[in-house]
């Protein structure tokens, strides 16, 4: 994908002064992203960014709508084992979604040694990685998703620790937004 970003508006940068093409001393990866259907779909999202089946990518896993009328059923974990068993080969495997879906999608290509890079998204306070809200524990090492990531090695992810974190404030996501917010409260008045 990187290869063609230089590409853009015509730009021919990619030309040695002679002409021909520059070498490319790397392949190109056989990836596959693994998501839930919240966090795919075929247009760019907010930032401008399209979906990696789009881009480039050898494929998608997940994709169904929320009523489970469209696409595939069941766990995205199952169908990514069953490419796996049937020989598909890849260089890395991308997870993008709910924690627990990280947690499993890592579970499952680890016997196999494929590389999984998961976007972690814990709660991000201040971006700078002072508050500590987004902190990770990655290969043993304290990492901050909010300057170190978002994206981790995830078979390094402490999943228990990160899972454990992430529920530090449900008993608060569990209220009401009219309850908790100082704009719908009348002593704010």
């Amino acid at each position: 994908m990187h290869q063609d970003l230089h590409r853009v508006n015509g730009d021919r940068s990619d030309r040695q002064p002679d002409g021909g093409q520059r070498r490319r001393s790397h392949r190109r990866q056989r990836r596959i992203v693994v998501s839930d259907d919240r966090h795919l779909s075929g247009q760019p999202d907010s930032a401008g960014v399209r979906p990696l089946d789009q881009s480039g990518g050898d494929g998608v896993v997940g994709g169904k709508n929320r009523g489970g009328s469209a696409g595939e059923h069941g766990f995205v974990t199952n169908k990514l084992e069953s490419l796996l068993k049937a020989g598909n080969q890849y260089d890395v495997v991308i997870a993008i979604g709910p924690m627990i879906m990280m947690k499993f999608v890592s579970k499952t290509t680890e016997p196999y040694g494929i590389p999984t890079t998961v976007s972690m998204s814990p709660i991000m306070i201040d971006g700078t990685g002072m508050c500590g809200g987004c902190r990770l524990s990655v290969g043993g090492e304290t990492k901050f998703a909010c300057v170190d990531g978002p994206d981790f090695d995830g078979h390094k992810v402490d999943w228990d620790l990160a899972v454990k974190r992430s529920r530090m404030y449900s008993d608060f996501e569990k209220h009401k937004h009219e309850e908790t917010c100082n704009l719908f409260s009348k002593e704010a008045e």
